[in-house]
Order: structure tokens, then sequence, then C-alpha cells
């Protein structure tokens, strides 16, 4: 279950916030669970992955963050082959998300180093 926070709360929480666009790393996320969301006057603002104890994603209608994410650079290749990966119905699922945690890791990775 997600837990309802504010922008200022994370912002104070943790050093690394990557921002991404809605549905812009929707297969690189797929079996993840948000850790927070965020909600204002017209509802729903992002969900917001917890990567580990320095880092989040931060992903909706509203993001935010100091680390932006471009869909047409590391966004979207790792996100086809997160999808290219979830098509394949030739491995069980376990082994999908494996995968796909790993394509997720070294996004973060890459969108922390540039």
């Amino acid at each position: 279950m997600k837990l309802k926070v504010t922008e200022k709360q994370i912002k104070g929480n943790y050093k690394n916030i990557i921002c991404v666009g809605y549905c812009d790393i929707a297969h690189l996320t797929r079996g993840i669970e948000p850790r927070f969301y965020t909600a204002g006057v017209y509802g729903w603002n992002a969900d917001i992955y917890e990567i580990d104890s320095s880092t989040v994603i931060v992903t909706g209608y509203r993001p935010f963050g100091n680390i932006r994410a471009s869909y047409n650079g590391s966004c979207k290749k790792y996100d086809e082959k997160a999808r290219e990966i979830a098509k394949d119905y030739s491995i069980d699922y376990k082994k999908q998300q494996e995968k796909i945690n790993k394509l997720l890791a070294k996004f973060v990775t890459e969108a922390l180093t540039k």
C-alpha cells in the first residue's frame, strides 16, 4: 500500500529524485509497487518508487525532481527493452521480472551519471 506524501517531504528525505513523465517507463516499473504518491487539488499527481535510501523515481501527471530523465534518451531505450522481455512468453514471470529489475538498475545508474 502506498503512502500519501508531499513533494516537500520527498525533497527533504532523498538526494536523487529522478523525474519521469507519465507512462514513460511503464514497462520498466512493471511488477513493482510505488512506495508513495502525491496528490493535489486536481487529484493524483505522481507515484514515487523508492530505489534505495537516497534515490527515488517520480512519475506521473505532475512529476518533480532534481534529475530529469529524457524520454527520447534513456526512458524510451530501457522501457522498450523491458517491453520486449515482458512479451517473451518463453520465460516465466519471475525470470522476466529479474531481467526487468536489472534494466531498471541500469536506467537509474545512467540517469544518475548524466
